[in-house]
């Protein structure tokens, strides 16, 4: 089976959307499948650590040439239009793929249905539910009330949803720490604040005020990509 994913990581939207697609990615290539990544080369992109775990990366230009001027981003998450980046990712991908998959808030279901003649089924990634979706499968693994609620009239009734955490793309090692749960007894050692591998709004930093009269060990995990780090950096 072939397999394209659409994801991208920049310093803005962090490297979540990427992350999460390498362990779905990883477990496919396990099972023989070819696995490919079309990624944007934005500021703070994870196109050489892709590729670096051994998937063919489609690098997507950081923004477009037109009349020898690179265009201005659009605002978000996206650095084209919709109707760019869906020509750009069918050409690059340049054959029809099983699957497509595609983890990205600045798309949905315009992007997916041009898509739709390079792609034999898609699944989309999602966790926001703010705008409809042309796929045959949604994954949301995110936990909410009334996980069904959120998508009704944004997806076609046929579309399988995947709600919950129980689907939850994490890698092995956290499966394996979960075989053998610590036991606790309400007591707190030990702190760790990490919000992800950007942090572009600094929660860091709030956190640590908000907990500044703790004095016991802590640790705090922040990426080169974060801007506190990249101020003094």
């Amino acid at each position: 089976m072939r397999v394209t994913i659409r994801a991208d990581a920049s310093v803005a939207i962090g490297s979540g959307h990427v992350m999460r697609c390498l362990t779905l990615a990883r477990a496919l290539r396990d099972r023989g499948d070819y696995v490919e990544f079309a990624s944007r080369r934005l500021a703070g992109n994870l196109c050489d650590f892709i590729a670096s775990r051994g998937f063919r990366l489609i690098a997507l230009p950081d923004s477009v040439l037109e009349g020898g001027v690179v265009s201005k981003p659009l605002p978000g998450a996206m650095a084209v239009d919709w109707e760019r980046d869906a020509d750009e990712t069918w050409h690059a991908v340049n054959a029809v793929q099983d699957w497509l998959i595609v983890d990205h808030y600045g798309l949905d279901a315009d992007w997916e249905r041009r898509m739709r003649g390079c792609a034999k089924r898609i699944l989309v990634i999602d966790d926001l539910a703010n705008r409809p979706h042309d796929c045959e499968i949604l994954l949301d693994q995110n936990y909410y009330p009334s996980p069904q609620d959120r998508y009704d009239g944004k997806v076609p009734p046929s579309c399988q949803l995947l709600l919950g955490p129980q689907f939850v793309l994490l890698t092995p090692q956290f499966e394996k720490e979960a075989s053998s749960p610590r036991s606790r007894d309400g007591r707190i050692r030990r702190v760790l604040v990490f919000f992800g591998g950007s942090d572009p709004t600094c929660e860091t930093q709030k956190a640590l005020d908000a907990i500044k009269y703790w004095t016991g060990p802590m640790s705090i995990l922040m990426s080169s990509l974060a801007p506190e780090i990249r101020r003094k950096s």
